[in-house]
């Protein structure tokens, strides 16, 4: 509330600046500070495509654009590019895929602690064993998302006993260290009925909290990739598309993700974790400093088209918004 307060602030001011001045540097620069947090993330997707392949999930798009990639990430390729993110850049294991489909993930991790990163987890629990078993043990994230199996099979992963256990354990061990950081997920009505049992069974024995439990109906369209498939719609809803006609306007990221990219197999960090397409990429970490990849140069001074409203794939974004 207090965020939503101060960036309606924010807009009410930078509109009566460009009420009496008007310029393309003014222009540029309102639309940077309203499209950027302020602090910088990086998110890690450590394979293109998720073994996973949820409904709500654009992967047919992301397995078809990424083809021309590399599948999977080495330990080199995030070596050199953690040269090059500072140590003030939280890291989120997240993006277009499942952090533990990689079996380097442990040792992903580990360079991502020696090089003085925080790190948040989004995981599903589902991947290579020594990355489930890594979980059992490290301490090395602040903060822990499991997304776990809903009652109606939108999220694809088979449940057995391998699973639950795996679970029981990973919560267990981690809720001892992060408290209030360890947080459970389901997309729709509830979790899959063995999974719910392990839940209430954590809830009862003071391993999880309730506050901490999130059963979402809502999806992002990602980048209006959610919007064609109509069998989510008896379960979930979207933001609709904002509308993007009206002339004269200023255009900016209202999901301030321009200083929160996707680094990829490559090395390379793409737009954002809305763009399952892979249609832009921002630079490459390889030989880039993520803070320079953030002043987003080519956006704000090489091409006017993203604060006039015609930048692909923004175009499709819920969250691509005029002032």
């Amino acid at each position: 509330m207090i965020k939503n307060y101060f960036l309606k602030l924010d807009i009410f001011i930078f509109k009566i600046l460009r009420f009496f001045f008007k310029s393309k540097k003014l222009d540029s620069f309102i639309s940077k500070q309203l499209s950027t947090k302020n602090y910088s993330t990086l998110e890690i997707s450590t394979t293109i495509g998720c073994a996973m392949m949820c409904s709500y999930c654009p992967q047919e798009l992301h397995k078809a654009n990424g083809k021309l990639f590399e599948k999977r990430m080495q330990i080199e390729t995030l070596k050199e590019s953690a040269k090059n993110i500072e140590k003030n850049i939280t890291i989120h294991w997240t993006g277009y895929s499942e952090a533990l489909g990689n079996k380097n993930f442990p040792e992903f991790s580990e360079i991502i602690k020696k090089n003085g990163n925080k790190q948040l987890l989004n995981t599903t629990l589902h991947g290579h064993s020594n990355c489930v078993e890594f979980l059992k043990k490290t301490n090395n994230f602040f903060q822990i998302l499991l997304h776990l199996p809903d009652n109606k099979n939108y999220m694809k992963l088979k449940v057995d006993q391998d699973y639950l256990s795996n679970l029981e354990e990973v919560v267990k061990f981690q809720s001892k260290r992060l408290k209030n950081k360890l947080f459970v997920l389901v997309f729709g009505d509830d979790f899959e009925p063995q999974v719910k049992k392990v839940i209430e069974k954590l809830l009862v024995e003071g391993f999880l909290k309730k506050e901490n439990i999130d059963l979402r109906k809502h999806l992002h369209t990602r980048a209006g990739d959610n919007l064609k498939k109509k069998d989510l719609k008896e379960d979930f809803y979207t933001n609709s598309l904002a509308n993007n006609k009206k002339d004269n306007q200023l255009f900016y990221c209202s999901n301030r993700r321009l200083n929160q990219g996707v680094l990829i197999p490559d090395g390379r960090v793409s737009l954002c974790c809305h763009d399952y397409s892979l249609k832009y990429f921002k630079g490459d970490l390889k030989n880039s400093k993520l803070s320079s990849i953030y002043e987003n140069k080519e956006i704000y001074e090489k091409n006017q088209d993203f604060i006039n409203g015609k930048y692909n794939p923004c175009t499709s974004c819920e969250f691509y918004e005029s002032l």
